[in-house]
């Protein structure tokens, strides 16, 4: 991923994650939930010719949920297994138990914890280093701040942020953002 000392544009940073939400809607599209994205699952292929270039690649399937939501056994099995900080809050709460959230809806705020580590650099949820910590600091509505200059994401990344999982946008609600944004920089 992108190294903490490296400058890099927001137009290259919103590039990347509009390639990861497109990855993720096919995903999502196909009825299959990652249940790991995380900046460990994402390989980028950067191309330093006149224009820098990248691809992305979301990998790590190994805990992919196939056909939610038309298979009766992946419905019911719903727990999620993730790097805790990138977990969505009912992912926490029931870690190996079922949750009341869909995989696709946890997928959904995984995505917008890697945006917030891509944008800001810093360590997610800082000195929450437990389980315990880290949903105390979520359910009092302790938010991680971005720089001023990412106005345009923090908007998408609150909406992620929501207690409630119902007002999440869909990637491909995500996905008509990003592309509006890249549109904006360009």
């Amino acid at each position: 991923m992108v190294e903490k000392n490296e400058k890099v544009s927001h137009i290259f940073l919103i590039d990347i994650m509009y390639q990861i939400s497109r990855r993720m809607h096919y995903l999502h599209d196909m009825h299959i939930a990652h249940c790991n994205l995380n900046l460990y699952n994402i390989l980028l292929n950067v191309e330093k010719k006149i224009i820098q270039r990248v691809i992305v690649k979301v990998i790590d399937f190994g805990m992919s949920k196939i056909k939610v939501g038309s298979n009766p056994k992946a419905s019911t099995d719903k727990k999620v297994y993730d790097i805790p900080k990138y977990m969505a809050l009912e992912a926490l709460k029931n870690k190996f138990q079922i949750m009341s959230i869909s995989p696709f809806e946890a997928d959904v705020y995984t995505f917008v914890m890697v945006c917030y580590k891509m944008l800001s650099k810093k360590d997610l949820f800082g000195g929450a280093n437990s389980i315990k910590k880290l949903l105390r600091k979520i359910e009092n509505g302790e938010r991680l701040n971005l720089s001023s200059n990412c106005d345009e994401m923090s908007k998408l990344i609150k909406e992620c942020w929501s207690l409630n999982p119902l007002q999440w946008p869909k990637f491909v609600n995500i996905c008509e953002i990003l592309i509006e944004l890249k549109e904006k920089f360009m």
